[in-house]
């Protein structure tokens, strides 16, 4: 284990008798670099003594706590040496701890925070994935590189170093590395204990562990309770499960970045009985935004400038005001810009409307002229390059200690851009940067969405991008708005829902998941669970109520442990200090084909959540979706008749004893391009004669596509938006393949071509293009993630929602 320089150890040392009723005296020494805290024996020097009495069959327990030497290059080795404990002739010793930076109470806290709100990430590159967690919570990241395998041949330099072992095992937790092809004798210098297999109880959150066995490399990252797979599913396993893969593994190894993270610095808690109740209540909103980010932002889609007209605003998909970060009913969200975001902070949890605020391109105006300073804009700073250290110091502490919770940070930078902060106390900030998804041969882009940020170290770091006295006066001014104060926000009511999201304190990540998400649709008589997933990052036991009134068009089945009054389900949950406890219930869908199940006034802890609607529209029974993969099959391996395109995906339903989804009057197959027209208008032609699509919502064959599963670059939905209107587009985030059913097809308008797809459940597409069957060239989730950025169009259709059965 590690421990921070002043940061506290509780030593315990346990005493079982098994024979007759003894009184003892235990007798330990304070060790080496520590000054004893408290404890329940008596200290003389640097000793401490225990006198107990233990009955026959009995044991009991006693414990000291000492507080490690501030300055940590007085410990020698960096290391704490535990010493020898003694009863009579009886000694006991423990595991020595190591002395290094790491995270704080409130860091782990916030690491968990990150760790949550990137577990939905669309990004697939592990490493990706981990820097996302880190940049949330703290925007810094660890400088890992390359795949974890390059980390593990860094770690142990073997061939493929990639970046130098050194800063990797400055990294590594003491102990925690090994391996059955790994020479621990002969290891290079850097590693800090002996080499042991992990336990229980060893990982703290934000901890990584890289395990390669016979089956290739797996990377997890440690959270609250059990680890979380470096991967886009993003799973938790547990530490037992996790732990066991050591113990056959050729290599493993523990890294906690912290320890390497020199400049990251440690959180305070937010004092939170100084805050006003409506100071509380935006605290309380921003994180569980942040907690849900990724869950509610999509991808900015934007149009090329060419495209921008007066009904399409360059799709920029943001969201204002309109829903809570509790309300998963995802195709209600959107792109959320930094000073959107904190419009909605304050709609949702004050019930105010900033006007037009909330625009940059407003907040921006104030410093037209040398800007104003008033009530609304108490500070005002237009650096200087000829600026002193010392006249910096003094700004950056006026403006600091100027801050309060609540305000929004502006800063403006010389190339006409600039960011809005919405700020939390203790230095902190938490921001939206929106995020931007770019995909093509080489690389691949998705910035990170809401995120806590220290701006401190954003506008006074010398080092940041963002720093304020950069000599070239990159950041040209800064200023603090004050909402709370212009908009006498204290007398207005707070709305209901917001105080029981206070009473959590944003410290509850809760959760209303369907085991249908968007886009999987079921048959009547098919079963849907509903699941409720409170997670607790508090050191307190809570213990919140559910409730939920199961929607129309279903039955319920089961709800274990719940009270049952009619359609009204109550649970009473209790969840232990960072963990997690899930209730659920199940319900047959007994709806009209084309009707929905829905309810939108299940609460958690008096907190209004929604998922997405399921839909009852003609899925495949399990029978005929493995017909339709056997069919599939039959043809890849024989296609005597040459069938391509439209006429092999008829020829596949066909044999699998379903209708032909995709013929004229006649009982043709259609073309490729007739079936693209039916789902798909050519809306108009931008100047550079390439065409713009929206939805044929009138085609014959519109009823297929899969609802939020469609898009592409040069398609847009006719909504525009105003500063007081909603924006709505129902387009995909990425197309996920749990989103998909086996039998679906995807139809892909490229720049200069046209493809078709079949998904049958395996790890590739079946490419239908032609009249040979061939998987496709990418995985599943790499095609997926490329359809966001087709040059045209892209859409998932469902046969079976039209087809007759």
């Amino acid at each position: 284990m590690t421990v921070s320089p002043g940061e506290s150890i509780t030593y315990t040392l346990t005493v079982k008798n098994s024979g007759k009723k003894k009184s003892v005296t235990i007798t330990d020494l304070i060790p080496a670099n520590t000054v004893y805290v408290s404890g329940d024996g008596e200290v003389s020097e640097d000793n401490i003594s225990f006198k107990i009495s233990v009955a026959k069959g009995e044991e009991k327990k006693v414990s000291y706590t000492v507080k490690v030497s501030e300055n940590a290059a007085e410990i020698e080795g960096g290391v704490i040496v535990a010493t020898e404990a003694k009863l009579g002739k009886l000694t006991a010793t423990c595991g020595n701890v190591y002395v290094g930076e790491t995270f704080n109470e409130n860091d782990l806290i916030r690491m968990s925070a990150g760790i949550n709100a990137i577990s939905y990430s669309e990004n697939r590159l592990p490493v990706t994935i981990l820097k996302q967690m880190y940049n949330v919570a703290f925007s810094k990241t660890p400088e890992i590189r390359g795949e974890f395998i390059n980390v593990l041949d860094a770690v142990f330099e073997t061939e493929m170093v990639t970046i130098p072992g050194e800063y990797y095992r400055e990294m590594s937790v003491p102990a925690l590395f090994g391996g059955s092809a790994v020479d621990t004798a002969n290891l290079k210098e850097g590693f800090k204990g002996v080499s042991a297999y992990p336990r229980e109880g060893d990982f703290l959150v934000g901890d990584i562990f890289i395990v390669e066995g016979s089956a290739g490399v797996s990377a997890y990252i440690y959270d609250i309770g059990g680890f979380v797979t470096l991967d886009n599913s993003a799973s938790y396993v547990s530490e037992s499960d996790v732990i066991s893969l050591a113990k056959g593994a050729k290599r493993y190894a523990a890294l906690r970045p912290s320890l390497a993270m020199h400049d990251l610095l440690r959180t305070a808690s937010l004092d939170i009985e100084g805050l006003s109740e409506a100071q509380r209540a935006l605290v309380a909103t921003a994180k569980a935004y942040l907690l849900r980010g990724y869950r509610l932002q999509y991808d900015s889609t934007r149009l090329p400038n060419t495209y921008i007209t007066t009904s399409d605003r360059g799709e920029y998909r943001w969201q204002i005001g309109q829903y809570n970060p509790e309300d998963y009913t995802t195709q209600n969200w959107g792109y959320i810009h930094c000073a959107g975001f904190t419009y909605d902070v304050y709609r949702t949890a004050l019930g105010v409307d900033l006007g037009n605020l909330f625009l940059t391109k407003h907040l921006i105006a104030h410093f037209e002229g040398g800007g104003e300073v008033n009530e609304k804009y108490p500070y005002y700073y237009n650096p200087s390059v000829k600026i002193t250290e010392e006249e910096k110091r003094a700004i950056e502490n006026d403006f600091i200690s100027s801050l309060e919770v609540g305000d929004m940070i502006l800063v403006r930078r010389s190339n006409d851009t600039g960011h809005v902060m919405l700020y939390i106390g203790n230095d902190t900030v938490i921001h939206s940067t929106g995020s931007d998804y770019q995909y093509d041969s080489s690389s691949e882009t998705y910035e990170p969405t809401i995120r806590y940020m220290n701006i401190r170290s954003y506008l006074f770091d010398s080092d940041s991008s963002n720093y304020l006295f950069d000599m070239d006066g990159h950041m040209e001014h800064l200023a603090v708005i004050r909402p709370l104060s212009e908009y006498n926000i204290e007398q207005t009511p707070i709305p209901e829902n917001t105080k029981n999201r206070v009473n959590n304190l944003g410290m509850i990540l809760s959760e209303k998941l369907s085991s249908h998400p968007d886009g999987q649709t079921v048959n009547v008589g098919d079963n849907v669970t509903f699941t409720f997933k409170i997670r607790n990052f508090s050191n307190e036991e809570r213990t919140l109520s559910v409730v939920e009134n199961i929607g129309a068009n279903c039955t319920l089945v089961m709800a274990e442990g719940a009270e049952v009054s009619g359609t009204k389900l109550t649970w009473s949950v209790t969840v232990a200090p960072r963990s997690t406890v899930s209730v659920s219930y199940t319900v047959k869908a007994t709806g009209e084909e084309g009707s929905y199940i829905y309810s939108d006034s299940a609460t958690i802890g008096g907190v209004l959540h929604t998922c997405p609607k399921v839909y009852i529209k003609g899925t495949l029974t399990n029978s005929e979706a493995s017909a339709i993969k056997r069919a599939a099959e039959k043809f890849k391996n024989s296609n005597p008749d040459g069938y391509g395109g439209i006429a092999l995906v008829n020829a596949i339903y066909k044999e699998a004893g379903l209708d032909l989804p995709f013929t004229n009057a006649n009982g043709e197959s259609l073309t490729l391009s007739e079936v693209g027209a039916s789902i798909f208008a050519d809306a108009f032609a931008g100047t550079d004669k390439k065409s713009v699509w929206t939805l044929n919502t009138s085609g014959e064959y519109h009823g297929m596509l899969v609802g939020g599963l469609y898009g592409g670059r040069r398609m847009f939905t006719t909504q525009g938006y105003t500063p007081t209107e909603k924006i709505c587009s129902d387009r995909a985030r990425l197309v996920r393949e749990q989103s998909l059913d086996i039998g679906d097809i995807i139809v892909v308008k490229f720049s200069d071509s046209t493809a078709l797809y079949m998904y049958v459940g395996t790890d590739k597409l079946l490419n239908l293009s032609s009249s040979t069957i061939k998987e496709d060239s990418y995985d599943i989730d790499d095609r997926l993630a490329r359809l966001i950025a087709v040059g045209n169009y892209f859409a998932v259709l469902r046969p079976s929602q039209m087809i007759k059965k």
